[in-house]
C-alpha cells in the first residue's frame, strides 16, 4: 500500500501548507485593519478638517465667496483685511492642523510595509547620507 501512504502524506502536506497560508493571510488582513484604524483614519480626519477650515476661511473672508477672489485680494493688498484674516487663520487654525497631520505621519511611519518602503526609496533614487546631501 505505498500509494495510500503517498496520498496520506500529500494530503497532510496540502493541509499544512493551506493552513499556513490562511494564517499568513489573516495576519496581513489584521495588519491592514490596524493601519486603517491607527493611521489612515486619523490622517484623513486631519486633512479633512484642514480642507473644511480653509473652505470656511474663503466663505467668510472672500469678497465674493470664491477662492480666486480671495487670493486676488490677498495678493493685491498684503496689508488688507483679507490678508490679515489669512495670516490669522494660518497661524491659529491651518498650521496646527497641518502639524497634527505631520505628527500622525511621523508617529506611524513604522507601520508602512518595510520592504515596500525600501523598494520605493531605491526606485526613486532616495537615499540618506550622513553629514548632508
Amino acid at each position: 500500500m505505498p500509494g495510500g501512504w503517498l496520498a496520506a502524506g500529500a494530503g497532510f502536506a496540502f493541509h499544512f501548507l493551506n493552513s499556513k497560508w490562511q494564517e499568513e493571510r489573516k495576519a496581513r488582513i489584521e495588519r491592514v485593519n490596524a493601519q486603517l484604524r491607527n493611521f489612515y483614519g486619523p490622517l484623513l480626519a486631519a486633512v479633512s478638517a484642514t480642507k473644511s477650515a480653509y473652505d470656511a476661511l474663503i466663505t467668510q473672508h472672500s469678497p465674493d465667496g470664491s477662492q480666486g477672489a480671495f487670493q486676488d485680494a490677498v495678493h493685491s493688498d498684503p496689508g488688507g483685511v483679507e490678508a490679515e484674516a489669512y495670516r490669522l487663520w494660518v497661524q491659529a487654525v491651518l498650521q496646527p492642523l497641518n502639524e497634527q497631520a505631520a505628527a500622525i505621519v511621523s508617529d506611524h511611519i513604522g507601520a508602512a510595509e518595510p520592504a515596500r518602503v525600501r523598494a520605493a526609496g531605491r526606485r526613486s533614487g532616495a537615499c540618506t547620507r550622513r553629514g548632508g546631501a
